[in-house]
């Protein structure tokens, strides 16, 4: 039986929750009330009304030796809520929150938290309203509690998972034409034991027709995980199309979950059917050493890999480049291209600085290998991956690199007003094969040493320390090259650095050059973590050197006594410069000191 959990007035009903759907954003949500047999699980509904002046809240009591916690709430879709969690020690969990145990989503009218290991005690859930109309909004969040892990794991077995049934559907414009050029279903599944798990289904039209089987790209970790499988280039139907044949398979191919039921999306009569661009993976890899500023040290290992473009389009390949002797990830690398149809090369040049520091000499694998389209910015559609390859040579790169000291400089003094900050960083970088990369390692975003907290939010992420505000604008943050046909920019967060955040990979969509070879790419939402940055691109025709221009603009508000400490070690070496301008008026700084230039 379907239980209501809000006024049906406004479609909202958990299980199945239909609600209305706008032209740019499309979902369904539906929850199981089934329960893995022999696994401690515990589920609870709590729905409620709330106002513009209001602020709700709920507890929620979680018991010792909890796998994890999941808290999905669902509201009027007229409405914007928020919401938050708050642990039984105090501590606040909210869309900003950084942390390997937290997972969160917002696909509105939906959001939600997955916890992992959860502390046990009473947890409070808030609900505070953005938006809200006269009559007020209607909401229902559906909590998951899972364990105990020990349990859940001998019922499911060692590297294993289960599939949950948290499955959504939504509509994506990628061109925002107004159009949705793929459905995304999202498939939820409950992992108990830390491993890489992949998952597939085949999507069939209203008359039984299999129109498309689609692998998603890796997920790793436990706890609640949401696998998206990415249907592009769909007919416009009067009834929806049906998911069915899901399978959730580990690192090593072995099926460790499947779902025979069908899963039914809602009818979308706005798709683009326009082909979708498409390509496989082509098993063989070419690999070689590249010299690239030709002083006799060589900077990479270069991988070449084929790609069978079947639709033409902008094509992404993502690879970690590991030690065939222990599997350990040496580093990671990155390709962008505008690919024609027929038998194509991408290329993954991965920097030998990085592996030398490990001090590994190979033989060496490729480890997810990942082929996509879309960008960051708008989203990914993975096509194809390969799990591993291990042909590649060990390799004697030449001199050993020069390590980079750490360089933490102590800033202290005495003053008040506001200051506009501009670092820009000069480098020039050498064309190889037509092409430029550089990479920049381990750099912390804030540099900042000294204890420090931020606040997040959609625009952007403000920093406070003792004697200095960092509002979240400005914070700008530019490349621009000189030379080149196109720029292309990866961040990868590293679990490093206060905020503890596992590996996530982003990659801008490419800028094209204008005539004059210029290219320019910007960002002001670079979330607090230790970074990895990849920069690459094709070099503009009888280009032989890229100038790379790097720009960091942020607003210092000085009040009274300061005292902090910044650690450039990450920092690309280049002709630094540093411009302070007053705001406001002026600054008065009465003492100034900086350590360890």
């Amino acid at each position: 039986m379907i239980r209501r959990c809000a006024d049906t007035n406004f479609g909202m009903i958990f299980r199945v929750a239909v609600i209305s759907i706008p032209i740019f954003f499309a979902i369904v949500i539906a929850v199981s009330g089934q329960l893995e047999e022999g696994v401690n699980r515990s589920q609870k509904e709590i729905c409620g009304h709330i106002t513009a002046s209001q602020h709700n809240s709920h507890n929620v009591t979680i018991d010792e030796g909890m796998a994890f916690a999941s808290f999905i709430m669902n509201w009027t879709e007229s409405a914007d809520l928020g919401l938050y969690l708050i642990e039984p020690n105090g501590f606040k969990l909210d869309r900003t929150t950084m942390s390997p145990s937290v997972f969160h989503d917002r696909f509105e009218p939906v959001e939600i938290f997955s916890i992992t290991n959860p502390e046990a005690g009473e947890w409070v859930i808030e609900i505070e309203p953005s938006e809200v109309p006269k009559e007020g909004a209607n909401y229902c969040i559906l909590v998951d509690i899972v364990g105990n892990q020990t349990i859940a794991e001998q019922e499911v077995g060692k590297g294993r998972a289960k599939l949950n049934g948290l499955n959504s559907d939504r509509g994506i414009d990628l061109d925002n034409d107004k159009l949705f050029d793929c459905i995304t279903i999202r498939v939820g599944a409950n992992v108990y034991s830390a491993d890489v798990y992949i998952l597939s289904g085949q999507l069939f039209d209203s008359n039984g027709k299999n129109v498309m089987n689609i692998t998603s790209k890796p997920l790793f970790g436990i706890g609640a995980k949401f696998f998206e499988l990415d249907f592009c280039g769909l007919k416009n139907s009067t009834r929806p199309y049906y998911l069915k044949n899901i399978e959730l398979k580990d690192f090593n191919g072995n099926v460790v979950d499947l779902s025979n039921e069908t899963y039914t999306t809602h009818v979308y009569n706005n798709l683009d059917p326009s082909l979708a661009p498409t390509a496989k993976l082509m098993s063989s890899i070419k690999d070689n050493l590249t010299d690239a500023d030709k002083d006799g040290v060589y900077d990479f290992i270069s991988i070449d890999v084929g790609v069978d473009v079947e639709s033409p389009g902008v094509f992404n390949l993502r690879g970690e480049l590991v030690d065939s002797k222990n599997n350990t990830q040496l580093a990671w690398a990155v390709d962008q291209q505008n690919l024609s149809v027929g038998l194509q090369t991408m290329h993954l040049d991965f920097d030998t600085k990085k592996i030398q520091d490990k001090k590994a000499k190979g033989p060496f694998c490729i480890r997810n290998l990942f082929l996509s389209w879309g960008s960051s910015e708008t989203y990914w559609v993975p096509l194809d991956s390969i799990n591993k390859i291990c042909n590649i040579s060990a390799y004697d790169f030449g001199a050993d690199p020069i390590s980079s000291n750490s360089s933490e400089k102590i800033i202290s003094g005495h003053g008040n007003g506001e200051l506009l900050l501009t670092f820009t960083i000069k480098k020039i970088l050498p064309v190889f094969s037509a092409r430029y990369s550089y990479d920049i390692v381990g750099i912390n975003i804030p540099p900042i040493v000294s204890p420090w907290n931020y606040t997040g939010s959609k625009a952007g992420y403000s920093y406070s320390m003792e004697g200095v505000y960092m509002p979240n604008k400005p914070n700008d943050f530019s490349v621009a090259a000189t030379g080149v046909r196109n720029l292309n920019i990866g961040l990868r967060q590293n679990e490093k650095f206060k905020t503890k955040t596992p590996q996530r990979v982003w990659v801008t969509s490419s800028v094209l050059a204008d005539k004059k070879g210029v290219a320019i790419a910007k960002s002001d939402l670079i979330s607090p973590g230790n970074y990895d940055i990849k920069i690459l691109g094709e070099a503009a025709e009888n280009t032989s050197e890229i100038n790379l221009v790097m720009t960091l603009v942020k607003k210092i508000i000085v009040k009274d006594r300061f005292n902090f400490s910044i650690d450039t070690s990450g920092f690309p070496s280049g002709n630094l410069t540093m411009n302070a301008k007053a705001l406001n008026g002026s600054i008065s700084l009465d003492e100034l000191s900086i350590e360890n230039l």
